[in-house]
């Protein structure tokens, strides 16, 4: 019996060995995995915060070109308005130098009346050389006008050539492509 007993006690010890072994082992196994899944999640965190960052930035980018995008929108309504303004102010200066050179020419036609009677009529030649004076008076008051208006239609289109240069091309405003 002593030699069953010593066999069971070497049988239970290495039983206990192994036991040992085994748990050290599984220790050590899980100790590397935990390890590893512990670096895992710290690459995780790590790589999360840096897309909260870049979130962050491009949020930041994206809410900065959204008011360049309103103050560029706002500039180009702005710019629209007033070439719409010069545009119409042109128009009508067109109006008044068309008025004006119909004008010109009913008083042309009126001097040249004027000179046909006085040598039809055989009236004064100092009363007829007045109103040719008053009609000669009138012509270049008029010419002046229109002298003057044509500079100022000149004037407009330059200011609306130096508005339709100013303007961003990206903002793609089609009613410069005529300047």
């Amino acid at each position: 019996m002593g030699f069953l007993k010593k066999n069971t006690t070497i049988l239970l010890f290495l039983f206990l060995i192994i036991a040992a072994a085994g748990y050290t082992v599984s220790t050590y196994y899980y100790h590397l995995t935990l390890t590893g899944l512990t670096v895992k999640l710290q690459d995780r965190e790590d790589q999360i915060e840096n897309l909260s960052l870049n979130l962050d930035y491009f949020t930041s980018t994206l809410n900065q070109t959204l008011e360049n995008l309103e103050v560029k929108s706002e500039r180009e309504q702005e710019l629209n308005s007033q070439y719409l303004t010069i545009k119409s102010n042109k128009e009508e200066l067109d109006r008044q130098k068309s008025a004006l050179e119909a004008d010109l020419a009913q008083k042309e036609k009126e001097l040249a009346n004027a000179k046909s009677q006085i040598t039809s009529l055989g009236k004064s030649i100092s009363e007829k050389e007045a109103q040719i004076t008053d009609l000669t008076n009138q012509i270049n008051l008029k010419a002046a006008q229109i002298q003057s208006l044509d500079k100022e239609i000149s004037d407009l289109e330059d200011d609306l050539k130096y508005v339709c240069k100013r303007i961003d091309p990206s903002l793609n405003i089609s009613v410069c492509e005529d300047y």
